[in-house]
């Protein structure tokens, strides 16, 4: 086989053409130059055969890939490679050892997995934390438990037990859950099920109910929960501040505890209820119910049809017994096609209106008595008759009255009787009976009788109407996650040479060699070279002064090792337990299988692994290993600590103490199980209290970057003096403070003071239990408040503050400079005021909306202003009062301002009753105008008089005469005519010579 076998018992067995070692993970140009050394005709050179193997010593250092390297050149290697960043680190240890114990965690390309049970098996991806899971291409899980799935996409989960399932899912904090696309769930304990949900701040519930969905799920996409306690379960449903329940599709939800349940339906403002689809719930405790439709009204038997007779919802402003008025709303068009609302003005023109034409209806007509020629009259006052009244015509002797409908004639009875007739001409025809026992044979021809039509009307069912209605990111998560693992490292300690003693008597034990002063070999097979150089074990190895190798198998190269299979090399190195290695001057590996390599370093506990100068790895026995790599402070001499089972040190020089712990940059300090320090001068643990390998100061907390201080459990802190301090808190950024539990502070000064709250954005504070600041810089107090924006502020004093003494939990605002005082207000838009000091429950919507007057106003719109709510009892119409409904309003809606008033349009007609409360649209009101409009033109119409002739009576002037309301008509009576007036009656006859009146009953006679 073309080998060669040098020494006794050599064995030389390798064929050629064997490929040699290729180290796991190495670069293309460096596997080729290791294939280019493989042997293609030569069989191998042996020094010893299997079980019997020998050094080489005074071997000169290689030059070429294929020369043989010495331990110098070893230790070089090393030293380069300690002196080196280190990258591609995984780590894994616990009490019983699991996956990737032996660095096989990251089977991805590209990715990493560091901690216990920690799994990288997506492309590029990242998993740090006790059980981390990061499965697809790009997904990153930090914390214990963390698991990040993307799918088609990447996912991020950060903090203990957060689940990220879906393309670009979130979950940070301790633990959220985040399944779908796209969905984000930040905080403590919240939900979002479903493609683009979100879920922030404290036990929201947003998507379906709770049902299973998968990665590409669906249950409730786009749905977004803000705040504490809140719940999205509608598809695009939206639920912001404290413990508000959105489940309709599209719904929202904004405040305190406000419901909306109806599709498409939007509850605004504290315990504000929207049940019905489409239905709007304005202001604090406004209730929606289901819409009504009012199709028309009868006014006087005539109908009337509206418009916007079959509403889609509702939109209420308050609840039955806490009704609000709609102030400042503009003049809504009358016309039988509108749906614009009806301001009290209008109302007021229509009420004057009816009170005008009631004067005139009431006003009936005038009538009085006048004689001409030798006619006499008595009683001459004018009488008024009211509409629907009756004048009666008397007729009195020698007096025919025929009443034909409306038209009454007045003659000359054909057989009068006169007690004395005087007479400037009488003619008459056939026999004429007068009183007295006169006859007149022939005809008698009088002055025919005037007829009087006195037609009226009757006013009935004039009514009155009362109008009242309205019309109307997560900041990116930059982490720079600095991973550290060691690669293409690998230890080659190759048998011993042979070198002659001065006496030949140092090699006692069989086949062994001993070369050098007072060297001795006395175990079987055993090889010592050097100064006092010990080799006392089976196949021990004892090379430099005062080595000493005294078990089975041990090295010893200036060093000691006292246990089987131990290797120690360099001055005064120890190796003192199984399996040891230790490599470098004054280092020392005494757990069994630890690894020292470097100067002054210590590998204390079963599998412990220290690299670097100073170092110290101490692991728990029973329960996992330490590791130590890096370099040391060259003033104190102190190297990377690991002290804890899994705990990782990893720079220069860093501290990690506590089981699965790990401190990787400059000068980090990770105190607490699970705690995790990157970067340069992080501080994350327990504030700095003594913690033991089994301690529990701060589990799972993580600090990447620069000055950071993590001191809570399964806190996080990433960025540049952030601090972390609450239980799962997150602080990411620039100087950012998360001091609560389960906090969270992105940004730059972002303060998450309150618990679970969430601040986000620059110079941000949330105060309270989920409370939320997101945006530059405003200011959230309370439980579940929240802001949105620029310069906002929601807490209970209006200041630019947020603190334990001004929280007004679930309080909204959004945009710019808005500012939402008290419990439940809302203020959206830019420079919008909801609430004041005391006063609580407003919604102000709009640019410089403002509703600071009474608890519980709204404003809609831009510059729209509230005012203290006035009751209007009822209203007096022709003299009959009518009582209202909603008489004592405890706030106002108001759409506008005194001068800038708005039309409120798309209004459904209102129910019409004594009790309703709805609004009132102008179709409405125009049905109301024109039935007043007919009322009018009867009213208007008055009275119509003319004249007529029967039988030989005459009429001068036929032409109809109009006699206006309240106008009079004056009966004249001429010769030999009598008029007697009284209030309602005329009796009309032949008289003597005058008229009589007597009573209450006109008579109208002729002359005698």
């Amino acid at each position: 086989m073309k080998g060669v076998a040098l020494g006794s018992g050599a064995v030389a067995n390798v064929a050629p053409g064997v490929a040699g070692y290729v180290p796991a993970g190495a670069s293309a140009a460096d596997v080729a130059r290791i294939v280019a050394t493989n042997s293609t005709d030569l069989g191998a050179v042996s020094l010893g055969s299997a079980g019997h193997t020998r050094q080489i010593v005074n071997l000169a250092a290689g030059t070429n890939d294929s020369d043989a390297v010495n331990v110098a050149q070893l230790n070089g290697a090393v030293r380069a490679a300690v002196g080196n960043p280190v990258h591609y680190h995984s780590v894994n240890d616990n009490s019983v050892q699991q996956a990737n114990y032996n660095n096989d965690g990251a089977t991805g390309i590209n990715a990493v997995a560091t901690g216990v049970a920690a799994s990288a098996a997506g492309a590029s991806s990242v998993a740090i934390g006790d059980t981390a899971s990061a499965s697809m291409a790009g997904d990153v899980a930090i914390g214990q438990n963390a698991s990040a799935n993307g799918g088609t996409g990447s996912a991020v989960s950060i903090g203990r037990g957060n689940i990220a399932n879906g393309a670009g899912a979130v979950a940070i904090g301790d633990p959220n859950t985040a399944t779908g696309d796209g969905a984000n769930a930040s905080g403590l304990d919240n939900t979002a099920t479903g493609n683009g949900t979100v879920a922030m701040g404290h036990t929201n519930m947003v998507g379906g109910g709770g049902q299973a969905v998968d990665t590409a799920g669906t249950a409730a996409q786009g749905a977004v929960g803000i705040g504490f306690q809140n719940t999205a379960t509608g598809q695009g449903a939206v639920a912001i501040g404290n413990a508000n329940t959105a489940t309709g599709v599209g719904s929202v939800a904004v405040g305190n505890a406000s419901t909306a349940s109806g599709p498409g339906s939007l509850a605004l403002g504290n315990t504000a209820v929207a049940s019905n689809a489409g239905a709007v719930a304005l202001g604090s405790g406004s209730v929606t119910a289901a819409a009504v439709g009012t199709p028309g009204v009868t006014i006087a038997g005539t109908p009337y049809v509206f418009q916007g007779t079959t509403p889609a919802s509702t939109v209420s402003v308050g609840s039955v017994g806490a009704e609000r008025t709609i102030t400042n709303v503009a003049a809504g068009r009358i016309t039988g096609t509108s749906t614009d609302a009806i301001n009290g003005s209008q109302l007021f023109a229509t009420n004057s209106a009816i009170d005008a034409v009631s004067a005139t209806a009431n006003k009936g007509i005038f009538v009085t008595t006048a004689a001409t020629g030798t006619g006499t009259v008595t009683g001459t006052t004018t009488q008024n008759i009211a509409p629907g009244g009756t004048a009666t015509y008397t007729a009195g002797n020698n007096i025919a009255i025929t009443q034909a409908g409306a038209n009454v004639q007045i003659a000359t009875s054909m057989t009068p009787t006169f007690t004395s007739v005087t007479t400037g001409g009488l003619t008459a025809t056939g026999t004429t009976t007068l009183s007295g026992g006169t006859t007149i044979g022939g005809s008698l021809t009088l002055n025919p009788a005037t007829t009087v039509n006195m037609g009226g009307n009757v006013i009935t069912n004039v009514g009155t109407g009362v109008a009242g209605t309205d019309a109307i990111n997560l900041t990116q998560l930059n982490s720079a996650v600095a991973a550290s693992a060691t690669h293409y490292y690998s230890v080659d300690d190759g048998p011993a040479g042979t070198l002659g003693n001065y006496a030949n008597d140092g090699a006692t034990g069989l086949y062994s060699m001993a070369a050098g002063p007072v060297a001795s070999a006395a175990g079987i097979q055993a090889t010592a070279v050097g100064y006092r150089a010990d080799a006392s074990g089976i196949y021990a190895v004892a090379v430099g002064t005062g080595s000493k190798a005294s078990a089975y198998q041990s090295i010893a190269i200036r060093g000691i090792a006292t246990n089987d299979y131990a290797v120690a090399i360099g001055a005064q190195t120890r190796a003192s337990a199984r399996y040891t290695t230790a490599i470098g001057n004054f280092s020392g590996a005494f757990g069994e299988s630890s690894v020292a390599l470097g100067d002054g370093v210590t590998a204390n506990k079963l599998g412990d692994v220290a690299i670097g100068g100073y170092g110290i790895a101490t692991g728990v026995a029973g329960v996992g290993s330490a590791v130590s790599i890096g370099g040391y402070n060259a003033d104190t001499f102190v190297g990377n600590v690991a002290t804890g089972a899994g705990a990782v040190a990893i720079g220069d020089p860093n501290t990690a103490t506590g089981n699965g712990t790990i401190a990787a940059g400059l000068d980090n300090t990770a105190t607490g199980n699970g705690a995790v320090a990157m970067g340069n001068t992080n501080m994350v643990g327990g504030g700095g209290q003594a913690v033991s390998a089994a301690g529990t100061a701060a589990q799972g907390a993580v600090g990447i970057g620069f000055q950071n201080t993590v001191t809570g459990q399964g806190a996080v802190g990433i960025g540049d003096r952030n601090v972390a301090n609450g239980t799962s808190a997150i602080a990411v950024g620039t100087t950012s403070t998360a001091s609560s539990a389960e906090a969270v502070a992105i940004g730059t000064n972002a303060t998450a003071t309150g618990g679970k709250a969430v601040s986000i954005g620059s110079g941000n504070t949330a105060y309270g239990n989920g409370a939320v600041a997101i945006g530059d810089p405003s200011f959230a107090s309370g439980t579940g408040a929240f802001v949105g924006g620029a310069d906002n502020i929601a807490n209970s004093d209006g200041t630019a503050t947020a603190t334990a003494t001004n929280q007004a939990n679930g309080a909204v605002a959004i945009g710019n400079a808005n500012k939402a005082i008290g419990q439940g207000s809302v203020a959206l838009g830019n420079g919008s005021t909801a609430g004041a000091v005391g006063i609580a429950g407003n919604v102000a919507i709009g640019d410089g909306a403002t509703a600071i007057v009474s608890a519980g106003d709204v404003a809609l719109g831009s510059g729209s202003v509230t005012a203290a709510p006035v009751g209007t009892p009822g209203v007096t119409i022709a003299g009959t009062p009518y009582v209202f409904q909603g008489t004592t309003p405890a706030s106002t809606v108001s759409v506008g301002s005194v001068g800038a008033e708005r039309t409120i349009t798309n209004v459904a007609a209102g129910r019409i009753s004594g009790t309703s409360t709805d609004a009132i649209n102008g179709s409405q009101l125009f049905a109301t105008n024109s039935a007043i409009d007919a009322v009018s033109a009867v009213a208007n119409a008055g009275w119509n008089v003319t004249t007529a002739a029967t039988g030989t009576g005459t009429a001068t002037g036929t032409s109809v005469q109009n006699i206006a309301p309240g106008g009079t008509a004056t009966y004249t009576a001429g010769n030999n005519v009598a008029i007697h007036g009284s209030h309602r009656h005329r009796h009309c006859d032949g008289h003597q010579r005058a008229e009589h009146r007597t009573g209450r009953h006109g008579h109208l006679h002729g002359g005698q």
